[in-house]
């Protein structure tokens, strides 16, 4: 067995990728098992400049807790009705959980939990700051769903709840 073999295995026989999203509310639980066309994890450090002396010499200095976010682009195809129809219903779920009407934003926490395997093997917590679907219009449909679906969201790491 390779090495990459080995290293991408999990426990779903044949599936590689495993993105596990759920609000902490307790209200929606998102899993997709999709290719992951990026990855990307952000660390803004804050750090200020503070002029010292009568010259005002720049000096510089941790001033807070760096920002961390995760930027993640993720293909969901379909092979059949089923699995096209699921899909879209995850996703179009996970829209309206994260852009919820006025009456359910009362009751909404904007917090959720993440784990991507094999990149994320821990659970970390946080919020989505943007999501962006896209329907591949040129991979076609199968019976009024599409065969592919792009899936792209920025999750920001709530570092009060990792402490």
């Amino acid at each position: 067995m390779s090495f990459k073999s080995k290293f991408l295995k999990n426990n779903f026989p044949g599936v590689v990728n495993t993105v596990f999203l759920r609000s902490l509310d307790g209200g929606a639980e998102f899993r997709f098992h999709p290719f992951i066309e990026g990855f990307k994890h952000v660390i803004t450090p804050k750090i200020d400049a503070i002029g010292f002396g009568p010259l005002q010499t720049k000096t510089y200095r941790r001033t807070g807790v760096a920002e961390e976010a995760y930027q993640v682009s993720l293909a969901l195809p379909a092979v059949d009705e089923q699995h096209a129809r699921s899909n879209w219903s995850k996703v179009e779920r996970l829209l309206r959980t994260v852009n919820p009407s006025a009456s359910q934003l009362i009751s909404s926490n904007a917090r959720y939990s993440l784990k991507i395997s094999p990149l994320i093997p821990k659970t970390i917590t946080g919020l989505l700051v943007a999501v962006d679907e896209e329907v591949d219009l040129e991979a076609g449909f199968i019976n009024g769903y599409p065969k592919l679906v792009r899936l792209s969201f920025t999750f920001q790491i709530d570092k009060l709840q990792e402490a």
